[in-house]
């Protein structure tokens, strides 16, 4: 992740691919750490694709590594915003309520959700999962931008 890090994507790749060799000792969670892992650097690459194949594999290694869910909630939503998907923003719903039945107090979920639901024009959830969001001790920016929901969704 240093090699991601330092805007070196491909050298990532090539040494999370490493760590997933059948031959490298690890336990499925630690593999399912690592698909987690190829999946955020495909998702810098912006290369959606691939870096859902990585989510889900990561699931498949262990479907209890919740981090994964939350991932794949951002994939979808990503996927929504693109198209204006009604399918993908109940795709980003799902993963992202799977989060949050393992993370309850995972502010940037909430935050996350809160966009899915202005998406779908469900407001009082939105509203709800933004307020969340904030009594979760959110980072200032993330807090403001949820903040800024509240602001956006009084004023309809």
């Amino acid at each position: 992740m240093a090699l991601k890090d330092a805007g070196k994507q491909d050298e990532a790749i090539r040494e999370l691919l490493t760590a997933l060799d059948p031959e490298v000792k690890d336990t499925y969670r630690g593999r399912a750490a690592t698909a987690n892992n190829l999946g955020l650097v495909y998702l810098d690459k912006e290369d959606y694709k691939n870096a859902e194949e990585w989510f889900l594999k990561a699931l498949y290694y262990d479907s209890t590594y919740g981090r994964t869910y939350y991932h794949l909630g951002l994939i979808y939503f990503i996927k929504g915003e693109y198209g204006n998907s009604v399918s993908d923003y109940r795709m980003a719903e799902k993963y992202l309520k799977k989060t949050l039945e393992m993370y309850r107090s995972y502010g940037r979920a909430n935050l996350l959700l809160a966009k899915v639901y202005i998406r779908l024009g469900e407001k009082e959830k939105a509203r709800e999962n933004a307020e969340r969001a904030i009594r979760s001790g959110l980072i200032e920016p993330l807090s403001i931008e949820a903040q800024g929901i509240l602001d956006e969704l009084k004023d309809k």
